[in-house]
């Protein structure tokens, strides 16, 4: 797509513009004023030797290029060459959202950022991108593409998890208990975290599970979090909402256990009231 059809994708569509950009060797950004000799490589394995990252000492060398830097830099945690001139933590956020690993998400992903399913109905540029990406004749166009995203998409992750550790920090405890998040600025304090406050809870409804724990779970990376833990709240409902459910399952069984125990007890003073009274009210025949 020629630089004047972009701008005009981006004036139009942002967000297809966006994806498009993202599956091109060479990203223009967001402002458009990325070009090749931006870029370095970011791989030096044979199959990805064509993928790019920025070089930050080429953007630094351009005067046209001052906003990509800031962009691509997370305060305090420094500038992250994989967000190709977009928000770092914005762009994390879109790759979460939306999910593109093979040439049938990338196919649905344009469609769902289309003005219009109709192409008469579409723009001329986006006609462009219908033309150039839509279409069964595609099918190897839409693989490169989604294929040169997903591995964009697992280099941005990896890089927000090794750099932005200030985070939500998962531990995974099965379908049975749920999901809890604790807040911390590394994984390590997270762990300690866990361990100090949450596993003693943990392992004493373990003891009563099917195989029985001591509490003892690995915290995992979740999701960034720098502006503090007022999410957490968010995060833990599930868990809380889990445990109300389990509680007011407990209750009812509890309630129809002691009907059940009540009926039996009743059941069993009137079987054995009614064998006794028989017993001695029955007249035996006098045997020689």
């Amino acid at each position: 797509m020629k630089l004047s059809d972009y701008k005009e994708l981006l004036a139009e569509n942002p967000k297809l513009a966006m994806l498009f950009d993202l599956s091109e060797r060479f990203p223009r950004g967001p402002e458009a004023n990325l070009r090749s000799h931006h870029y370095e490589a970011s791989h030096d394995s044979h199959w990805d030797r064509h993928e790019t990252q920025l070089s930050k000492e080429k953007l630094r060398n351009d005067k046209k290029t001052p906003n990509v830097i800031k962009a691509c830099t997370v305060k305090k945690h420094g500038f992250c060459p994989v967000a190709y001139g977009y928000n770092v933590l914005e762009l994390h956020t879109w790759f979460k959202k939306n999910r593109i690993s093979d040439g049938y998400d990338f196919r649905n992903c344009i469609q769902d950022l289309l003005s219009s399913g109709s192409v008469t109905e579409q723009t001329p540029v986006e006609q462009m991108v219908t033309a150039q990406f839509l279409g069964w004749g595609k099918q190897a166009t839409r693989t490169r593409r989604s294929k040169r995203i997903y591995l964009r998409i697992s280099q941005l992750r990896r890089w927000v998890q090794e750099n932005v550790t200030t985070a939500y920090y998962k531990i995974s405890m099965g379908w049975g208990i749920g999901d809890v998040f604790v807040h911390a600025d590394s994984e390590a304090g997270a762990q300690t975290q866990y361990d100090l406050f949450l596993k003693p809870a943990i392992a004493e409804i373990e003891k009563h599970e099917r195989h029985p724990g001591d509490g003892g779970h690995n915290v995992r990376y979740n999701e960034h979090a720098l502006e503090g833990p007022a999410g957490l709240m968010v995060k833990n409902s599930g868990f809380l909402r889990k445990c109300d459910e389990t509680v007011s399952n407990l209750e009812g069984q509890i309630k129809t256990m002691q009907a059940k125990i009540a009926s039996l007890q009743l059941a069993k003073g009137m079987v054995d009231q009614y064998s006794t009274n028989m017993t001695c009210s029955y007249e035996y025949e006098e045997t020689a």
